[in-house]
């Protein structure tokens, strides 16, 4: 089996982020046709199940699983550079470390594998809570020191990924009160906080440093619950989507927090629109938020909770928004199989260039 050089994987790009010229209170055009590229091959089930892609960081290739099979893309003809080891497969996360390119996979009877992309080696193997969506209660930091779980009896933990060693345990209480199910969580990315939502019950903020609960969110209504950190930790979001009991034709928020101040600066949503992923951009400036309602992608202004501008992306439910190292690019993954490399330096709501599609 032929893998890749090393040197793409070492390869960073060390280049300011593309300033994103965008053009305020403008019209949303359903028939914006801005995809560089839409690719007829089935990706294998949602996150653990369908896949995933990543940017490598050069920013011209990719990590690419489809139906269990993992690959190095040439992002610029979606073309196979060499395949992966064969236990490279059901992958729920993945980062790029000091150790090279690392994955978190789903393994038969709640097993979860450290495992090294390239070669195959295994680092670590971890065992999660059954009763729950995998890849929703386990998280790896960017760093990929620290890695959190839920395990049985909902018990949350932070371990030393390598060695296997507990940081911190959460019993999933508030005042000493046990409190429902988590149902979803993210490490931030130098892998100093954790936030959990809890089923239909708030979110927590979880410092690890000082082993402390810091805020808690008690505004949190919804059937799915996805969280993200921002690139250097500064900003955290919710994203929850569902029936909301408490607001009217509100089927998706996104929740912006101040992870510095504890505070709730924005909820964002779209009437009538179900949200199925957000992402923010490497430069902590925009979140980028998909709709399947519709088929709209939305940008949004960090700090002001501006909507910036609008396009289509098919009117198909995205499952994963993954951006380039330099922010000049984002893949959008769809659960029909389909995935679009879009280029976010060049989104604009007027005078868009079509880009044609890729072989």
């Amino acid at each position: 089996m032929v893998l890749l050089n090393y040197a793409i994987f070492s390869y960073f790009i060390f280049c300011s982020q593309p300033e994103l010229k965008i053009e305020k209170d403008v019209s949303h055009s359903s028939h914006i046709d801005f995809v560089q590229q839409d690719v007829r091959s089935s990706i294998s089930l949602l996150r653990t199940i369908e896949g995933v892609f990543y940017f490598l960081p050069d920013g011209l290739h990719g990590f690419y699983e489809k139906n269990g099979h993992s690959q190095i893309m040439d992002i610029s003809n979606w073309s196979s550079i060499s395949d992966l080891p064969d236990q490279v497969d059901k992958i729920s996360h993945i980062t790029q470390t000091d150790k090279g390119l690392i994955a978190l996979t789903y393994q038969v009877d709640r097993i979860v594998q450290v495992i090294d992309v390239l070669t195959g080696e295994i680092y670590q193997t971890y065992t999660v809570n059954a009763n729950s969506p995998f890849s929703g209660l386990i998280d790896i930091s960017s760093s990929g020191d620290r890695l959190v779980l839920v395990s049985d009896k909902d018990i949350m933990k932070v371990y030393e990924t390598y060695t296997g060693n507990i940081i911190f345990i959460h019993n999933n209480t508030l005042n000493g009160e046990r409190v429902k199910p988590i149902y979803s969580l993210a490490i931030s990315n130098e892998g100093n906080f954790v936030l959990i939502v809890n089923e239909w019950s708030g979110a927590t903020l979880i410092d690890i440093i000082n082993q402390q609960i810091t805020a808690t969110f008690f505004d949190v209504y919804a059937i799915v619950s996805r969280v993200r950190f921002s690139s250097t930790d500064h900003y955290a979001l919710i994203l929850s989507m569902g029936n909301f009991s408490k607001y009217e034709h509100i089927e998706g928020e996104i929740k912006v927090i101040n992870i510095q101040n504890k505070t709730v600066m924005h909820n964002l949503f779209i009437r009538d629109e179900l949200i199925s992923y957000a992402e923010f951009s490497p430069d902590e400036k925009y979140i980028v938020s998909a709709s399947d309602s519709s088929g709209i992608l939305t940008v949004w202004d960090v700090q002001t909770g501006e909507i910036l501008t609008q396009a289509s992306h098919g009117g198909r439910f995205v499952y994963d928004i993954d951006f380039s190292v330099d922010g000049s690019k984002f893949v959008l993954l769809f659960d029909d199989g389909y995935s679009q490399i879009w280029d976010f330096s060049a989104f604009t709501s007027s005078g868009v260039q079509d880009y044609s599609l890729y072989r």
